[in-house]
């Protein structure tokens, strides 16, 4: 999870602190030996390991990250315990997702570009993100949502014209 492997900071990064570099996208030439060394891969590609279920259980991580992944997701609860399962006792696991009780949600309702079955298989809010996480034996730190995709004229453009309040 978590790819260093194919966004150069996040490897720098990786490099710096001796954190383990697992690549999960391959060529389409290159054999599934391939392993990122010194510069990230971020071209088209094949996806290799990376199926949750196969994970090393001897494997132990300080960190995991999944950005905008786990909507997409149809057993989160396997995913999650998976993930707690291969962190150190002192690991952390950030990712995000779309936030159904965001500003930017509320504005857009049904008509949000991220409804995007069968793609987007879980919308997720804190409320089901606590339990899920609780669940899977994590305890949360923090949460935060951060909306980098709101734009004033996207609301204005798609919320219904009787929730806008225009002034002049």
């Amino acid at each position: 999870f978590g790819c260093p492997a194919h966004d150069q900071r996040d490897l720098d990064f990786a490099k710096k602190y001796n954190l383990k570099v697992t690549t999960v996208v391959k060529p389409i030439n290159e054999d599934d030996n391939y392993k990122v060394l010194k510069e990230a891969y971020t071209g088209p590609g094949v996806v290799i390991n990376s199926d949750f279920r196969e994970l090393k259980k001897n494997s132990k991580y300080d960190l995991v990250t999944m950005w905008d992944t786990v909507e997409h997701i149809v057993d989160q609860t396997g995913l999650f315990h998976s993930i707690n399962k291969i962190l150190r006792k002192s690991g952390f696991f950030f990712f995000s997702t779309p936030n159904t009780k965001s500003f930017e949600w509320l504005v857009a309702d049904t008509e949000h570009v991220q409804i995007l079955p069968p793609g987007h298989v879980n919308l997720m809010n804190i409320d089901n993100i606590t339990i899920l996480l609780r669940k899977s034996g994590f305890k949360l730190k923090t949460s935060v949502t951060m909306n980098p995709s709101m734009d004033v004229d996207y609301l204005l453009k798609n919320a219904p014209s009787n929730d806008i309040i225009r002034s002049n």
